[in-house]
């Protein structure tokens, strides 16, 4: 005789049997109350960020047991018949103002980003990396290009000045002031809040999400400035030569 089912249980299994669109926008309430509650229970910026780090530890755990079953959107659409597929890092998260706010001052890397958080990314697309490599093997037919936003990213930092970007940790659009123009109390949109007159000079727009002016830089370095592997010129002289 089988067991009362328990209500994680059931509820598992509901999510399990949604669509796609279901699952990812549970996936952001989920995340969104994550957030929220850190906020409201932890009051030490030091420790906020602290509790913040182990929940992304958390999530490259499970990177490594999806990666490890074998159970990636990229491996599904292979399984499927895809043949070609750009798969996209993470970008260096320690670079977003929010990490830059949260973070004890002395966790800087190189460019100024938080260093402990930018070690998680880069692990993250290690591992990712590693498992595009298993998937080339086992589907020789298909084409799977890696965009390496994590370099990418780091380059863009690097040489602002030659893409007429100023600002690269202040968010155009918040309050709070210098340094970073970030509040998470007042974020973007709230009655405090206000846009800075030049976004296109600035690689941060809220904190949390780039602005216009970044997402073009990056998009011409994984199409034109040699940030995908193999190159995407590849990419579609493969679709080229089955049209």
């Amino acid at each position: 005789m089988k067991g009362a089912r328990t209500p994680t249980h059931a509820v598992v299994t509901w999510v399990k049997k949604q669509p796609p669109k279901v699952k990812t926008f549970l996936a952001a309430v989920s995340g969104t109350a994550a957030v929220t509650f850190l906020r409201m229970v932890v009051r030490d910026h030091d420790s906020l960020f602290v509790a913040a780090e182990a929940v992304h530890a958390l999530g490259i755990a499970i990177l490594i047991y999806k990666l490890t079953k074998e159970r990636t959107c990229a491996g599904a659409l292979l399984n499927k018949g895809g043949k070609y597929l750009v798969v996209q890092g993470l970008p260096p998260i320690g670079c977003l103002t929010i990490a830059l706010t949260l973070a004890p001052n002395d966790d800087r890397d190189a460019i100024g980003c938080v260093g402990s958080a930018n070690k998680q990314s880069y692990s993250h697309n290690t591992l990712l990396q590693a498992k595009l490599h298993d998937l080339g093997l086992q589907f020789p037919d298909a084409v799977i290009v890696y965009a390496d936003y994590w370099n990418a990213y780091r380059a863009i930092v690097k040489n602002r000045d030659r893409y007429g970007l100023k600002e690269a940790f202040k968010a155009c659009c918040g309050a709070g002031g210098d340094p970073y123009n970030f509040d998470g109390s007042a974020t973007c949109g709230s009655s405090s809040a206000s846009a800075c007159p030049n976004p296109s000079q600035y690689i941060n727009w809220d904190g949390v999400h780039l602005t216009d002016a970044m997402d073009k830089v990056i998009a011409d370095s994984f199409i034109h400035g040699g940030f995908c592997q193999p190159p995407f010129d590849y990419l579609l002289s493969r679709k080229r030569h089955l049209l």
